[in-house]
């Protein structure tokens, strides 16, 4: 799958993998809003787009995202940590971090793993 979700301690993982299509955003973004939905806290999230093809993700695609995450109801305000290491995933980051501008969630955008995860892990 291209984009594979996991549990971590303290945040829930997105890797993103090859080409991404936008039914993948939608099932992956419809797993995280049940998440939410069936725990007292939303967690926080590590977006890993370091292995996402530079063709992926159009701008309709990452438009329709934003607009969700812009409108989630969270049951406390979440860090979105953007892992990128090309520029067409900084881009892609970019575009949604602008895009979003939900105020219960704060997107920061990184090249190293090991800030990202600290960033996340910090009160």
């Amino acid at each position: 799958m291209p984009i594979e979700l996991t549990r971590q301690p303290g945040f829930v993982r997105l890797d993103f993998r090859g080409e991404v299509t936008n039914t993948e955003l939608n099932e992956c973004l419809a797993e995280l809003e049940a998440i939410e939905r069936s725990e007292p806290t939303a967690p926080n999230r590590l977006a890993d787009l370091t292995r996402m093809l530079a063709r992926t993700a159009p701008l309709e695609s990452i438009r329709e995202l934003a607009a969700r995450r812009r409108t989630a109801v969270l049951a406390n305000p979440i860090k979105t940590a953007i892992l990128t290491a090309t520029p067409a995933a900084l881009g892609f980051g970019r575009m949604f971090q602008t895009l979003n501008d939900n105020p219960a969630i704060t997107i920061r955008i990184f090249e190293s793993e090991a800030d990202a995860v600290r960033w996340l892990l910090e009160d």
